[in-house]
């Protein structure tokens, strides 16, 4: 970080001479036509010329000190820009490397849906065809592949069962299929208890990643007057990072793998009428957002429950429902008979909290450095030079220390050593005051929300303060 920081500052140097060096010629014309009119003044009025030139002299110390300090400020306060910039620059790296020594994971929001329910029953269907005597040459010579237009794909996973018969009829041909398909018919839920859990886990960037517990029990019943088989289906989350301790558990039966599809289903005969509760659970882990889709169908949910709880209170997208209660770290979503394509979603802000914290501090440190060359100009100009450039070499510590330490510690000692050097070269109490209330000025972002308020304060202190120091007015004799 320090030798970042150095490049940067040298770079930064090095760009501001080459502007001085391109206004040089500027520069130069400027004295010679300062120096013309001098010696103009001088022919024409000699005696108006010596009285200017030695008022000129009387302030022209006052006039030298002011534009060191001002080069002073100039110089260390674009240091302290480029040390922000650097800093920033640095933050980035880290967050888009794709290794890193801390906690920075780079996850993707999860996307939940709902489970399908359905009847599963078995139809089969007939299809006829009258084909001409060519036409029935043609399928002899290139097969049954030429009816594929004006057929179904035989080819589907839920074809259980497939007859071809051909039957002449006069000089033409009837082609018959005769196609067994296993059909699912999608049920409603009577009920759905949900309950996710987050655990937020840190990050350095302030981008929000969590441990997510998902617990599951879904309420669904054979509306037949018949048993029946029927089918439950659980899609694994999408997006987001390892899922563990994944089952789907029905009737006492606990699955854990998927079938020969890939999906993880339960099938099984229900007796008429009766009711199942399917028992879901996992561990998931993601980042910035999670969405539960109720379903796409708009089928209907009977009685809807879902509670989410978070340590930090998540934000909810528009576009989804809005909780209908809230309490504290618990957020809970009620709803009965509901028809829905809409989804329920949650958002987790960035918690960067400290680095905007650093991001502010750094942002004011050129003006608490300007703010202090002013005072020191105004009450202490015989050492304000000095006092400006210890006041802003210390405040360098802040950018420096925040790549080792937390913005709050790197910014309080930046703040401690800045009024200790400026005190401490200004040497007067006046001097100690301004170092003092400036150093203040730079920490007034700890406080988060009231940082205006803070500074308002450290301004009316100052005037205060200075205003006490006044020398008392000598009795008159």
């Amino acid at each position: 970080m320090v030798q970042d920081f150095v490049d940067a500052a040298y770079r930064w140097v090095l760009g501001t001479a080459d502007i001085v060096r391109q206004l040089l010629p500027l520069i130069v014309f400027g004295i010679l036509a300062a120096a013309a009119v001098w010696l103009a003044y001088r022919k024409i009025d000699p005696e108006g010329q010596a009285e200017f030139g030695k008022r000129l002299r009387s302030g022209s110390g006052h006039a030298g000190r002011a534009a060191l300090v001002a080069l002073a400020t100039l110089v260390l306060g674009g240091l302290l820009v480029q040390a922000g910039k650097t800093v920033q620059s640095r933050r980035d790296t880290i967050e888009q490397a794709t290794a890193s020594r801390r906690r920075e994971p780079n996850l993707s929001g999860i996307v939940q849906f709902a489970p399908a329910i359905a009847l599963v029953e078995d139809k089969t269907y007939t299809r006829s065809l009258t084909l001409p005597p060519d036409f029935a040459t043609r399928i002899g010579a290139e097969g049954i592949q030429v009816l594929a237009p004006y057929l179904s794909d035989p080819s589907s996973d839920n074809v259980l069962k497939l007859v071809d018969s051909f039957k002449r009829s006069g000089q033409d041909v009837v082609f018959t299929r005769q196609l067994t398909r296993r059909d699912e018919l999608p049920v409603a839920a009577d009920g759905a208890e949900i309950k996710v859990v987050f655990h937020d886990e840190g990050a350095p960037s302030g981008r929000r990643h969590y441990n997510a517990e998902f617990t599951g029990e879904y309420r669904f019943r054979n509306p037949r007057p018949d048993a029946a088989p029927m089918r439950f289906v659980f899609d694994l989350p999408e997006g987001g990072g390892t899922v563990q301790e994944f089952y789907i558990e029905i009737l006492g039966t606990r699955m854990m793998e998927p079938d020969e599809q890939g999906v993880y289903a339960w099938n099984g005969t229900i007796p008429a009428g009766q009711t199942v509760t399917a028992h879901v659970h996992y561990r998931v882990s993601g980042a910035a957002e999670y969405d539960y889709r109720l379903g796409s169908e708009r089928r209907r949910i009977g009685d809807f429950h879902l509670v989410t709880m978070c340590p930090q209170p998540p934000q909810y997208a528009k576009s989804g429902i809005y909780p209908t209660s809230l309490s504290g770290a618990q957020s809970e979503w009620r709803l009965k008979d509901v028809l829905t394509s809409q989804s329920i979603s949650l958002v987790f802000p960035r918690a960067d909290l400290q680095s905007q914290l650093l991001n502010k501090t750094i942002s004011v440190l050129p003006a608490a450095l300007a703010l202090f060359a002013l005072a020191a100009l105004l009450l202490c100009s015989d050492r304000a030079f000095w006092g400006s450039a210890a006041f802003g070499v210390a405040l360098l510590a802040v950018p420096v220390l925040s790549a080792y330490l937390t913005p709050a510690v790197a910014t309080v000692i930046g703040a401690v050593l800045a009024a200790a050097a400026g005190g401490l070269v200004l040497r007067n109490p006046r001097g100690w005051i301004v170092s003092i209330l400036a150093a203040a000025l730079t920490t007034v972002f700890l406080t988060v929300e009231h940082g205006g308020l803070a500074a308002w304060i450290i301004a009316v202190v100052a005037v205060g303060l200075i205003a006490l120091q006044r020398p008392a007015k000598e009795p008159q004799i």
